[in-house]
């Protein structure tokens, strides 16, 4: 639609006279118009009829409109080129800039550019790269989806799908060699799941039957690049985390593997810390896989059960040794050693719990801690959970497993709120597996609150 005699915007905003407006609607004569005089309006005005002059009104000439015919989606083709990029192009952008704002460690932060062109080298990543590009675009609002197309969030879950029967039918050829684009596109599905799926059941997958047999194919000659080394140190330090949370077993372990070669990129805190996390984690198996199998009423007395106190009493000793040698007093020289500070704390009051949950252990001597030193450890893990989350780029589903451990021992409701505003935070940068923690949390937090209020429940 145009208008033959165009008139500025902001002019037709002036001159415009609602039912509301204040102003009186009048129009100058020809004679005043003509000399530039204010005129009260008429016919006829008091100025020609002092003057003596005829007063006749101006004519205003009527704006006519006329409608064209414009092609469907007009305004879209004068759209500048730059600013209809592909959207391919555009979630690769939110690629990038996600994994930017995923420092697993110093040399994943940067290589960045060069994790970048391993995605352009090979055809396998470029679906699951875009599912997560654009699975990040769709919870900022960067891409609004028009009629017919499909949202980001839709085309994340498609292109993630499409990857995975790519991935499944390059899987299926594999022998007995090491495939970089393999391992790869295993970690970014699995990196996908974390900011996906809730339960993160998913992600167990890929690192246990992904990750893990690809790096039982890798020689320590293999030739790798620079952000693949990387990579290798981000999976053992994921895989530590998983194997806590979730329970479950390990396929290899890091003193037998090529990651040997490659672990000296870590702080040494850190190393310290991944090596006793699998540790604990792998006893912990072993424990209550031995206490169930042993009838409760012999449980007392069974010799097996005292070597197990006698081990267990043994990683506690590791575990508070560490923090000596790996100078953990330290915590404000870099964010990694922060970041293995709190999963000492974590690992620590973890390893002392697994000693509560049967009677049996009342009887030995086990690894403990009073309440005083839970308390402290409970509290350093918040206080600098939040220092980390707040000023770093480290990821928050690294301090999943410390607020889970921090949040079954806390009682107060003014500490459970602020474990569940962590929580959030972390959700809120894009990993949704935070829901499961909070989930198991609030289940914990209310049957011990049904259980210490049997009155009450009753009432």
């Amino acid at each position: 639609m145009t208008e033959t005699q165009s008139v500025a915007p902001i002019e037709l905003r002036k001159r415009a006279i609602g039912p509301l407006d204040k102003r009186r609607n009048t129009r100058r004569c020809r004679s005043c118009a003509k000399l530039r005089v204010k005129c009260e309006g008429g016919p006829a005005c008091q100025r020609c009829i002092r003057m003596k002059t005829p007063c006749e009104l101006q004519r205003v000439q009527q704006r006519s409109i006329q409608f064209i015919h414009a092609p469907k989606h007009g305004l879209l083709s004068a759209t500048p080129l730059q600013m209809r990029r592909h959207d391919d192009d555009i979630y690769l952008d939110h690629f990038a800039s996600f994994l930017q704002r995923c420092d697993f460690s110093r040399e994943f932060s940067a290589s960045t550019r060069e994790i970048m062109a391993i995605i352009g080298r090979y055809p396998l990543l470029s679906n699951i790269a875009i599912a997560i590009g654009a699975l990040d675009t769709s919870r900022r609002g960067s891409i609004r989806s028009f009629t017919g197309t499909k949202s980001p969030r839709n085309i994340a879950f498609l292109r993630c799908g499409i990857s995975l029967k790519y991935l499944d039918a390059e899987i299926s050829t594999i022998t007995s060699v090491f495939r970089e684009d393999v391992f790869w596109s295993t970690f970014l599905h699995g990196l996908f799941e974390l900011i996906a799926e809730n339960s993160g059941d998913s992600f167990a997958t890929h690192m246990t039957y992904g990750l893990s047999r690809m790096i039982l194919l890798l020689q320590p000659a293999d030739p790798l690049s620079i952000p693949t080394k990387s990579l290798i140190d981000v999976f053992w330090l994921l895989e530590a985390n998983r194997l806590i949370i979730y329970g479950d077993d390990t396929l290899i372990s890091p003193l037998e593997c090529p990651w040997r070669s490659y672990r000296d990129n870590w702080p040494i805190a850190m190393k310290n810390i991944i090596t006793l996390m699998i540790q604990a984690a792998t006893f912990a198996q072993r424990l209550f896989t031995r206490i169930e199998s042993i009838p409760e009423e012999g449980r007392c007395f069974d010799p097996s059960l005292d070597c197990l106190a006698k081990e267990g009493i043994e990683i506690k000793a590791a575990i508070l040794n560490c923090k000596e040698i790996s100078n953990l007093e330290e915590m404000h020289k870099d964010d990694y050693t922060r970041l293995a500070v709190i999963m000492h704390g974590a690992l620590l009051l973890y390893h002392c719990r697994n000693f509560t949950f049967y009677s049996c252990w009342e009887m030995r001597e086990t690894p403990q801690l009073d309440q005083r030193e839970i308390d402290t450890e409970v509290t350093m893990i918040l206080s600098q959970s939040q220092i980390l989350l707040s000023n770093t780029e480290i990821p928050g589903v690294l301090l999943l497993f410390p607020l889970r451990m921090a949040g079954t021992l806390v009682k107060s409701s003014t500490l459970q709120g602020k474990i569940l505003d962590i929580l959030y935070q972390i959700r809120r940068k894009g990993f949704v597996i935070s829901d499961r923690i909070e989930a198991d949390l609030q289940e914990l937090w209310y049957h011990e609150w049904t259980t210490t209020q049997p009155n009450e429940m009753e009432i």
